[in-house]
């Protein structure tokens, strides 16, 4: 038997079917839940009556919690700017929830591009496992550190992913963390040094400005201006429960927070459809850095 099962026309599917048995064998290990209320995403659609799939509305949108990028040219983007721009010496911090099956390289974050020598920094997967790279130039003035093989993230579950830095311009200082723990990690690249990392690249969600686009799932995108403790990334992570970051410990270091999808309440309604030249999404924090949505179409925001 099977709960919460509605489709028709204008209905929603919740994708969480529950089967009514305590056998052990149906019992499978549950993923993190993705929704700030601790509520897992419900695919929102209607069939109309040739069978087509009705899109989501621009008011479904101030609801929505993830994105859903294709791999190939779907990603969010924000100008330049200076409130994202860490030196060698600055510590940050960067955390998102992702699902995936990608085992190529795909990035989540980043504000590199291959001018300048790669300058810059970049949170991404790469093989499957979280990387971060930190650099004036590639590859003679960087850092470059990934977690091991044991924390592949390709299963198609949530996962919450971090990694924070300590301006000590050295590998040690860089921490990766996968659902609120820190992980086992490889120093590839340690010789960052005294010298810039700060560049005039656009922020990117879901690519590299030079590509690695993210294939799957992107939620509660996020942006410190300092070194989280690893208690308190331990709560950004809640049980596998995003939660309001503006209630955080560290909330007074928030720079961005994109929660991909949601608006701000009381605001005008937007559209999704990239083609939409007023296409937004929020930051969620008071920095106001609301990214600009590239390619993606209405059905692949996924609600709560």
């Amino acid at each position: 038997q099977v709960k919460n099962l509605l489709v028709g026309p204008g209905t929603k599917v919740n994708p969480h079917l529950v089967p009514d048995t305590a056998d052990p064998q149906l019992t499978g290990r549950p993923g993190p839940i993705l929704g700030s209320q601790g509520a897992a995403p419900s695919l929102n659609f209607g069939l109309n009556t040739s069978g087509a799939m009705t899109p989501i509305t621009p008011a479904d949108w101030l609801s929505a919690s993830a994105i859903d990028f294709d791999g190939s040219n779907e990603y969010l983007n924000m100008s330049d700017n200076s409130n994202l721009d860490f030196e060698y010496n600055m510590p940050f911090t960067l955390s998102a929830w992702i699902k995936t099956t990608n085992t190529g390289q795909e990035t989540i974050i980043s504000k590199m591009g291959s001018s300048n020598s790669y300058r810059g920094w970049e949170f991404k997967i790469h093989t499957g496992a979280p990387r971060f790279y930190l650099i004036n130039t590639w590859s003679s003035k960087a850092i470059d550190k990934s977690g091991d093989t044991n924390y592949l993230l390709t299963d198609f579950v949530n996962h919450h992913v971090a990694v924070t830095y300590d301006g000590s311009t050295n590998a040690s200082g860089v921490t990766l963390y996968v659902d609120g723990s820190a992980i086992s990690t490889t120093t590839h690249v340690n010789n960052l040094g005294n010298d810039t990392t700060v560049n005039a690249i656009d922020v990117n969600v879901g690519r590299s400005d030079y590509g690695s686009y993210f294939d799957g799932y992107i939620a509660h995108c996020a942006v410190w201006n300092k070194e989280l403790s690893s208690g308190e990334i331990t709560s950004v992570y809640n049980s596998g429960k995003p939660g309001d970051l503006l209630s955080h410990a560290a909330s007074g270091s928030l720079v961005a927070w994109w929660k991909t999808g949601d608006g701000v309440s009381g605001s005008t309604d937007d559209s999704v459809d990239s083609s939409d030249s007023s296409a937004r999404i929020y930051d969620m924090s008071t920095g106001s850095h609301d990214l600009t949505p590239e390619n993606t179409e209405k059905t692949d925001f996924q609600m709560i």
